[in-house]
Formats: structure tokens, sequence, C-alpha cells
């Protein structure tokens, strides 16, 4: 008997996996290997006089090794439809029955993305053994499946070390690094590959210094750790800034003669970089093996984090130069430095470099970059271009426009984009509320704002911090007081950026009265005035005429050990000063900002000279406005005010 059966095969496949049985009684499996194209298969021939495997027991056997590699062999999605189909091979000759070949369907459904299908594999599984729970155990984890981990994991008899180890993964990434304790805690017999695991978990949810807590406690247990656990270490000190323990972690290193693999040399990089200390980290690149992209990325993002664009863009350059294809986190960080250094011309030529190598069209996460690029720079329309040519938008893209659209002042087209996101059925994050409301502050827009603060309301965002001060500063910006303090009291937590909205609110909006009231509020709260506080309130006497108080307030703030005088206060000081008919005083105060050189300063005294009649000190005034600021034509005009008044 012959039966056969074609396995899809990628093109220019190879695979050799043979056996051939030297009795003719015997069963054969014989897995052919051809070179193929997208037309071709792989064919799997079975030869057998008697099929039933109970029949030819070596033979299976040695088929069922042959079979596994073949199942391993299969890797890419587009593979699928041969994974498919040689199982259904196996389930045709009853070889499915096997736990071993059940673990190797299961290992390939998971490589493939499969959940369901390695599900459906392990559940027809009459007598699971560890590894079956393991494999599956990991296939859910991989998928973040954490609630399904938990439950198969309640039904392993008696879990292995590995068993735990991909608990405690599942919860660690799932964020709950509390319940990823508690499972590492539980685990009598702990080894490297648990310590390292718990340690990465908590390096790859920003817990840096209970990373490097739990490194040297491995320490001091007697483990010496890997390759890996250096790498997880170094990480953590990136995260808390911690150069010193990251110095002795590269001693350590050194010391110990460990292989300079390319993560290890990427996370050292990574973490001088991150530290500060660019000196180190090109050392430490000039002795990373250098046709890997990984440590050149670390490097270009070192760079320009810390301000270095021109030698961001020079090494990436280089690299390409070099035929290293740069990786879109690359990109992404040299777009920055263009930013950074205000150069459309650089960002448009890695645009184009961007398009050559096959990430345009291919990852929102370097078109958004583009998109945030362009609107820092205000080429609109580039960052129109690209958001509406992307492939992968979505709430992030849809973010990065509307704050490219923010950014350049475009504060009605932000809203058209909102409104079509709304029409879209988008589900809308909090960054694009935020830019949605921050745009109604701009245009000073109090219908279009109350519309979006009850989407607001109805998305649950109403207690987000961040939030409550946006809306705030919106119903501020529209003079709609009521509505600010509104939103302030209901807010279940504020903060003097809060406060020091509305009260800026209220002096913008003749609600000088209520600055006394909030101020009092705030201190009730424990909040102290800061730097802004003072400015506002200074400001509210300056309108209110308040002279004594301002006096008082300005003294308050010149003895304040923890806030530093600045010129903003003196400038508020001689507008008050000349709001009050007390000019003497108002030009001795403009004479004391910055040694006089303050054009602002001199201007509030010219506006207040042209108030009261004060020709003589209105003519000093203009002179020392004009040699500082000869381009402001307000001078101008209140000097022509002031020679009528002379005439």
């Amino acid at each position: 008997m012959k039966f056969w059966l074609s396995v899809a095969c990628e093109p220019t496949a190879h695979r050799i996996i043979a056996w051939r049985g030297r009795s003719t009684c015997r069963g054969q499996i014989c897995f052919l290997s051809i070179t193929a194209n997208a037309q071709e298969a792989l064919t799997v021939k079975l030869d057998a006089h008697v099929i039933a495997p109970e029949s030819c027991n070596v033979d299976v056997e040695v088929s069922i090794r042959s079979v596994s590699a073949l199942l391993r062999s299969f890797k890419r999605s587009e593979e699928l439809v041969g994974g498919r189909d040689l199982h259904s091979l196996l389930c045709k000759f009853g070889l499915d029955a096997s736990t071993f070949l059940s673990n190797c369907l299961i290992d390939m459904y998971g490589r493939l993305s499969h959940v369901a299908e390695a599900h459906a594999v392990f559940r027809r599984i009459l007598e699971p053994n560890i590894y079956s729970f393991n494999i599956m155990l990991k296939i859910l984890s991989r998928n973040s499946m954490l609630h399904e981990v938990c439950a198969l994991f309640d039904r392993i008899p008696t879990p292995d070390l590995y068993s735990w180890t991909i608990l405690m993964n599942a919860y660690g990434q799932s964020g709950f690094l509390d319940d990823a304790m508690d499972v590492f805690q539980r685990i009598d017999k702990k080894n490297v590959v648990v310590w390292t695991a718990i340690i990465g978990l908590h390096s790859q949810n920003q817990r840096g210094q209970e990373a490097l807590d739990l490194f040297f406690r491995m320490q001091m247990e007697g483990f010496t750790g890997n390759n890996l656990t250096l790498t997880c270490a170094l990480d953590a000190c990136a995260i808390t800034g911690s150069i010193e323990e990251g110095q002795n972690i590269h001693s350590y290193i050194f010391f110990q003669n460990c292989t300079m693999d390319i993560e290890l040399a990427t996370s050292l990089i990574n973490m001088y970089g991150k530290c500060g200390n660019l000196s180190d980290a090109w050392k430490c690149f000039s002795f990373s093996p250098c046709q890997n992209v990984a440590p050149w990325t670390a490097m270009i993002s070192a760079l320009s984090k810390h301000g270095h664009s021109i030698e961001a863009l020079h090494l990436l350059c280089k690299m390409q130069l070099l035929g290293i294809k740069p990786d879109n986190i690359a990109y992404v960080c040299v777009l920055e430095a263009c930013a950074s250094i205000d150069s459309l011309e650089a960002g448009q030529l890695i645009h184009m470099s961007i398009i050559d190598a096959g990430f345009y069209g291919n990852g929102a996460y370097v078109e958004n970059a583009l998109v945030v690029m362009y609107g820092i720079l205000s080429s609109v329309d580039d960052a129109q271009s690209v958001f509406h040519n992307s492939s992968n938008r979505g709430v992030v893209s849809l973010t990065a426009m509307a704050g490219a659209l923010l950014q350049a002042g475009h504060g009605k087209e932000t809203l058209e984009l909102f409104s079509q996101a709304l029409l879209e059925g988008t589900v809308l994050d909090k960054i694009i509320l935020l830019c949605a409301v921050d745009a109604c502050a701009s245009l000073a827009s109090l219908d279009k704002g109350l519309e979006i603060h009850t989407i607001v309301l109805n998305g649950g965002h109403c207690q987000d911090l961040e939030v409550g001060n946006a809306l705030v500063n919106m119903y501020g910006k529209c003079a709609a007081l009521h509505h600010a303090s509104s939103v302030l009291f209901k807010m279940s937590r504020r903060d003097i950026f809060s406060w020091n909205t509305l009260i800026s609110a209220c002096v913008q909006n003749g609600g000088e009265e209520q600055v006394w009231s909030l101020l009092y509020k705030m201190e009730l709260e424990g909040l102290k005035a800061d730097e802004t506080t003072f400015h506002s309130i200074l400001t509210a006497c300056s309108h209110a005429g308040w002279n004594e108080m301002g006096k008082y307030t300005f003294c308050l703030l010149i003895n304040d050990e923890f806030i530093l005088p600045c010129a903003d206060y003196h400038v508020c000081m001689v507008d008050l000063l000349g709001r009050s008919g007390l000019l003497e005083e108002a030009e001795y105060a403009a004479h004391v900002v910055n040694h006089g050189k303050n054009a602002l300063a001199w201007l509030c005294l010219l506006g207040a000279c042209k108030v009261h009649g004060d020709v003589e000190r209105g003519l000093k005034a203009a002179r020392f406005c004009m040699e500082m600021d000869p381009k402001n034509s307000a001078v101008y005009i209140l000097l022509s005010n002031i020679y009528s008044m002379s005439d």
C-alpha cells in the first residue's frame, strides 16, 4: 500500500529528515528533501506492508523521531498549512496518540501563534506529562493569557521548577509583580534561571532598585549568575541611574572574563548612556561586535537623549556606510535628534532613508515618530502626509498627529481630527483627550470644551489628575471661572499645579477677590505656595490696586529661602507701583530688574507714565525701551501719546 500527502513548504526550503528500514517487511517513513518554489511541495511518502503501528514497533519509534524533527522545522506563519497537513496525516495513522508527538504538535502550533489549535491538541492527550503541561503553559504565558495559565497550573499534579518559573513570568509580564514575588518565595530550590527571571521581570516593569536588591541577594546566597543575569542587572542600573553599581557590575564582568556577547555589550552601552556617562559608553561601544545593529542603536540613543544630536546623525551615517541596516529604534532616535536641532532638511533626508530601508508603511512606531518630528518642526503638511498614508493608523498615530497639529498652533484642525476619530469609533485614550482639551483652551472655545468634558466624563477619565488640570486650564482660558472651580473641587486629588491654574485664571479674568480664598484652601491641603503662586498673587494685587498687600507679598517672596527671586516678580512690582501712581518707586524697581536691563519693566513704567501724565519720566522710560527692544511697536505708540500730552 502507498500513501501520499503534500505538505506546504516555503520557497527555497531544504529539509533532509529521513530513515529507511533495512527489512522490506518493516514499515518505512521517508521525508524527501527538495528545493521548492512557491508551487512545489514537500512530499511525505509512506510505504508499508502493514500500516498498523503495533505490527512495526521499531519502525514507528524511529518514525516518531523523524516526524518530531519535521514538526520542529515549521517556524513561520506561512508554514501553518504544512503543519496542519502533517497533523492530519498523523491522525490518520494513529500516531497522534503518542504523547511525545502531541507535545511536538502543541509546540508547533504555539510557535505559529495558533493557541486554540495547540490547546485542542493538549485536551486530546489522555495522560499529559509534565512536558505537555509546561509547553502549554509557556504558550499561554507568551500570549498574555494569565487567567488560563493559572487555571492550567492548578491542574498539574506535581509542578516542576520550570512550571513555577513560567507561572512567575506570567504574573510579572502582566504587571502583577507582587504575585510574581509570591510565586518566587514559594520556590524551594531556586537556581540561576529562576533568579534571572525575577530580576528581569522587575527591570522590565521599571522597578530598578528592587531588581538590584534581588541581584545582590542572589549573590549573597551563593549564585554567580550568567550573562543574562548581568544584562538584567545592568538594565536595572540604567533605570535607577545607579552609575556606581553599574561600574561595579562592569568590573565584575571584566575580572571574571565573562564572554562579551551582543546583549551584554548593548546593556553596558545603554547603562552608561542612561546614566549620562557618554565617555564610558563610547569605550564599551568601541569594543562591542561592530557588525550587529544593537550596540549601534544603543549608542545612537545615548547620544540623542543627551543632546548630542549631530553625533547621533553622524553615527547613523557611519553604520549605513558599513552596511549595517538601522532598526526602527535607531531611526526614531535620529528623528528626535533632527527635531532637537530644528533641522527639517535632515529630517526629510532621514525620512527618505526610512523609505529606502522599507520601514515606511510597515511600522507604526517609525511613522508616529515622523509625525511627531514634523509637528515639532512646524511642517504640518509633511506630518499630515505621513499620517494619511500610514497603513497602521490607530490611537497612537492619531495622538501623534493631534500633538503635531497642536504643537504648530493648529487648534481648529486638532478638533476636526478629534471629531473624525469619534465618527470612526476610535477608542480614545487620555493623551488624545488632553490634546483636544488643550486645543479648546488655545481657541477659547467654551462650547466645544463642554462637549469634550462630557466625553471625558463618559470615558471615566474625570478623576485623572492631568485631565482635571487640563480642564481647569481650558475653562480658565474660556473665562468660565465657575466651571473651572467646579472641576477643581470635584477632583479626588489636587496638586500645586491644579491650584495655580485656577488662581491664574481668576487673576486673568477679574476674579482677584477669589485668590485669597483659594490660597487659604490650598494651604489647608498642606500645599505651599511656589513661584507661580506668588507671581499670580502679585499680578492680582497689581490689577486690583492692592498696593500694600502687593508690597507685603513681595517681601514674603524675597525672604523665602526656598524661592529664588526672578525678574518677573520685580516686573510685577513695577506694574503694581505704576498703576498705583507711585512712579518714583516704580522707576527705582525698574532700575533694580536685571540692573535696569529689562525692557518689559521699562514698558510697564512707560504705560504708567502715560496714565498718570508724567511726561519727563515717560520719555526716560521710552529711551530705555528703545535701546533694549527697538522693534517693539507698543513703545512708539505710547511715546506718541506722551508727546501729544506734552503739547
